[in-house]
């Protein structure tokens, strides 16, 4: 229904297991990168060469310093070989290249896909030499409840027994006993992050007011269909079609409600949960309530069985109201579980930036490299898809109703 409001879930909580959280922290995942420039940007100038770009990469000569840390020095040309050898440097069309400005040969695309993965480098590398500096010693247990977890937040995926050989010997790349270690050492960390009861009383408190906004949002919806059958338009061929337009729900909306297909009536009832369906041709049905729906359906036409005794089929239009369902909401556990895994993050970012001052990390390619909130936005933009096209109209489903049952989530 085009014109009914929907309840608002801007605040909704994300339910993340943290073992799930920290795949995201540790792996070194791939990106699945388009291959067009945005319009608009900057880039999309004559060739030439930024000294500072506007995601923050800073224009060095090959031989300078480019990122190091205790134990760990890379020049930018050296630190740009590792990064292609460890697929972190997205590819682009070579006439983007062309039309764009360039900091270290490299595109604002690119530099936002390096952002991306260099910042997650450089975590591992951190974290890494704390599990060291700690003694960190890694168990049968400790391998087999990673695997575990790693399983839980992949699923229907193997977890592979042998390491994959990316990167070769490259000085950034972590080998999966040291991801043993530093998820060890993590842990106990972010172990120590306590929840307070406040914070979850809050948060029902949030759940409680949503619930009872929604209800009272859902019941208005009802009463304002239910409405419809006291307009005139309904009972005639062409105000029900005119009203399909402006009120229905269903795909089939823009063609006055008329669904593709011709039914018998059993099927028709057998879509409305086995509600028996008289309604005469030319004319309109009462409102048809079923547990997922709302509709209004007029008959159009019979056609009559081609054979003896076959019952005769039917062209229907309908009004449709998918009804909004909300999920349950979690319990106490999962949403202490939720502000953990919230609290961690803030943990783990505070964590990074003690670490990097204790190892004397610099980054004077990219100087705010561990600003998480550029972090997100570079994943972002290397991240999004670009759009599918359309391959072709929409096609009946769920019988004669084309109707797709719509959930608005639970915060």
């Amino acid at each position: 229904m085009k014109h009914i409001l929907r309840a608002s879930f801007a605040n909704r909580v994300l339910l993340f297991s943290r073992v799930a959280w920290m795949s995201l922290v540790f792996g070194v995942f791939s990106v699945a990168y388009g291959q067009q420039e945005l319009a608009g940007e900057s880039g999309m100038t004559a060739t030439g060469v930024s000294l500072t770009s506007r995601d923050g990469m800073v224009e060095l000569a090959g031989d300078a310093t480019a990122l190091a840390m205790d134990g760990l020095s890379l020049t930018r040309d050296e630190l740009l070989v590792v990064l292609r050898q460890l697929n972190a440097i997205p590819s682009q069309d070579e006439r983007i290249v062309s039309m764009s400005v360039l900091t270290n040969g490299l595109t604002p695309y690119q530099q936002r896909g390096v952002r991306m993965m260099l910042y997650h480098f450089v975590r591992q590398q951190l974290l890494l030499r704390a599990a060291r500096r700690d003694g960190i010693v890694v168990t049968e247990a400790d391998r087999q409840e990673y695997v575990r977890g790693w399983q839980d937040s992949h699923p229907g995926e193997e977890f592979e027994a042998e390491e994959r050989g990316m990167g070769g010997n490259s000085p950034l790349r972590v080998s999966r006993e040291d991801i043993f270690m530093i998820y060890k050492w993590l842990n106990a960390q972010l172990d120590e992050v306590e929840i307070p009861e406040a914070y979850i009383e809050r948060v029902k408190a949030q759940f409680q007011q949503i619930e009872k906004t929604f209800g009272q949002q859902a019941a208005q919806e009802r009463e304002d269909f239910a409405a419809l059958a006291d307009k005139a338009e309904l009972y005639s061929d062409e105000g029900f079609a005119k009203l399909a337009r402006e009120y229905s729900d269903g795909v089939e909306a823009d063609r006055g409600g008329v669904v593709a297909g011709e039914f018998t009536r059993s099927q028709i009832a057998e879509a409305n949960f086995d509600q028996p369906f008289d309604t005469p041709v030319g004319e309109t049905s009462p409102l048809i309530e079923t547990p997922t729906s709302l509709r209004f359906i007029r008959v159009l036409a019979e056609v009559p069985g081609a054979m003896p005794g076959e019952p005769s089929r039917y062209r229907i239009a309908q009004i449709l109201y998918t009804k909004r369902v909300m999920d349950k909401f979690p319990d106490d556990d999962a949403i202490r579980k939720d502000l953990k895994y919230q609290l961690q993050e803030l943990t783990t970012a505070r964590l990074i930036l003690k670490l990097a001052e204790e190892f004397h990390f610099q980054c004077p390619l990219i100087p705010d490299l561990l600003n998480l909130k550029k972090f997100k936005e570079a994943s972002k933009m290397s991240s999004d898809p670009e759009p599918l096209e359309d391959e072709g109209e929409e096609s009946a489903v769920d019988d004669m109703s084309e109707e797709e049952p719509a959930s608005s989530a639970a915060p």
